[in-house]
């Protein structure tokens, strides 16, 4: 029980990771909704192109960094077996005859404590898909919740089967090295031998290149993510994320373990504890950004009412005006905006003239959600009077309702549904991973580090240009 304890806390990132993980997909209804993602199934090719990068970040960006860590952090060097203390007072020769008696005596858990967290990914993935199954299962009935439901089970077997080939691969790790470098003819053979080693017997930069390879494509991804979390969520949506953050910060966090192991300081917690007195210290950070505007102050209510008679031609006139359309919308994120935006829109498309259906239109009172999915409604409204056309001139693949055809929907439900269907979680769950922890003062104003409410705002920004055909997204 000492070995395996003593082995667990060698690799006490790892296993953060996986508790992390394990928590984000089977407790945090957020975390596995990601799963329950049907807006790709538009185009099959698409979905399955879609879903075979989700299982390749899983394996390749968490799973492989996790066991790459865990591996290295029991095998690198001795400084996680004896305390520093240990190793100041005692001789050299005598610390190599006791760590390779401990090394002897924790034979068992330093072979298989790694390969058992380079596993759970998959298991904390795959517990993710059975509670979010769980919980699609008593709405059955209806269509969405149905092929969702048919996705996950197709995706818990090929994240199951994904796990054991995995595993048998970490078993076999060794062998397959020794195969590659009996075969010498197949090019680059010694390269994937040396790199599947997560080490290089040779010197210099080459040496160097081969052994770290595999840290290159998390840590690029990391980069991505903190300079351009707008352009990231494009490429990487949704299901993509945690993976590839999870990975990323336990090689990270694995580099900063060793570190601690080697000083015999408590490296982890003081860096975590100066990101968060930087943090702490940036007093304007969670400000709200000013805007240049030039509409003036808001209208009195008695101005609004005559604008509004004015609109339906009853002004002077208040026995001809039509019953006034007040809407109340509450809370609950995107989903809130988005059930908003539907009701609204279905009511202008079945009226019998929905132009005066709009004008009848006289307030929007709303929180949270309920608050954006107004400020999208008032906005493609502006747009329709100004040009003469509905504001959706670009379909997106994140809504549930695109078609094959890629064409933007042509009435008023499907083009505010669309403005409302934006993936606007990813930009500010990066903000918040990794920007607003660490936000030295004086550069909550940088673009380049703005913090997670002000990269949701320009997420809704992005999106909806984007759909208007005014703008390309930008990071």
């Amino acid at each position: 029980m000492i070995g395996w304890l003593t082995v667990l806390w060698a690799c006490r990132v790892c296993v953060f990771s996986n508790a992390a993980g394990l928590v984000l997909y089977a407790v945090a209804a957020q975390g596995r909704d990601t799963f329950a993602d049907t807006s790709f199934n538009y185009n099959v090719w698409w979905a399955a192109w879609h879903w075979l990068w989700t299982l390749l970040f899983i394996g390749f960006l968490w799973a492989f960094p996790v066991h790459l860590v865990a591996r290295k952090m029991v095998e690198g060097s001795d400084d996680w077996l004896l305390p520093l203390r240990v190793r100041r007072e005692m001789p050299v020769d005598e610390q190599l005859v006791l760590g390779r008696a401990l090394r002897t005596r924790f034979a068992f858990p330093i072979r298989w404590v790694p390969r058992i967290l380079g596993v759970m990914p998959f298991y904390a993935v795959c517990a993710g898909l059975v509670r979010e199954w769980s919980d699609l299962h008593e709405a059955g009935s209806l269509d969405q919740a149905m092929g969702a439901t048919i996705q996950i089970q197709w995706l818990t077997v090929a994240v199951a089967i994904n796990g054991v080939l995995f595993f048998w691969f970490l078993i076999r790790r060794r062998a397959i090295v020794s195969w590659f470098g009996r075969n010498r003819r197949i090019p680059g053979a010694g390269f994937i031998a040396r790199m599947l080693l997560y080490r290089s017997t040779d010197k210099g930069p080459r040496a160097w290149l081969v052994a770290n390879i595999l840290w290159f494509p998390p840590v690029l991804l990391l980069v991505w993510a903190f300079v351009s979390p707008l352009r990231l969520s494009e490429y990487c949506p949704r299901s993509m994320l945690l993976p590839m953050l999870l990975g990323g910060g336990t090689l990270l966090f694995g580099r900063l373990a060793r570190w601690s192991d080697r000083t015999g300081l408590p490296v982890v917690g003081l860096v975590t504890i100066a990101a968060m007195a930087l943090t702490g210290a940036n007093a304007p950070f969670h400000n709200i950004r000013a805007a240049n505007s030039t509409l003036g102050q808001r209208a009195s209510l008695d101005d609004a009412i005559k604008q509004w008679q004015y609109a339906n031609h009853c002004l002077g006139n208040i026995k001809v005006c039509p019953d006034a359309l007040i809407v109340a919308t509450e809370g609950g994120a995107s989903r809130s905006a988005f059930f908003t935006a539907t009701v609204i829109g279905a009511l202008f498309d079945e009226a019998s003239n929905p132009h005066a259906m709009i004008n009848r239109l006289f307030a929007i009172s709303g929180v949270s959600g309920g608050a954006v999915g107004a400020a999208v409604v008032h906005a493609a409204v502006a747009d329709w009077r100004d040009e003469g056309r509905l504001p959706c001139q670009v379909g997106r693949e994140s809504w549930f309702g695109q078609t094959s055809d890629g064409k933007a929907p042509e009435n008023w439900r499907g083009c505010l549904q669309l403005l409302t269907s934006g993936d606007h979680v990813t930009p500010a769950f990066v903000g918040m991973g990794f920007r607003d922890n660490l936000a030295p003062p004086y550069i909550a104003r940088i673009p380049y580090w703005y913090d997670r409410a002000a990269l949701l705002e320009q997420s809704w920004e992005a999106h909806y240009d984007f759909v208007h055909g005014s703008a390309e997204l930008r990071s």
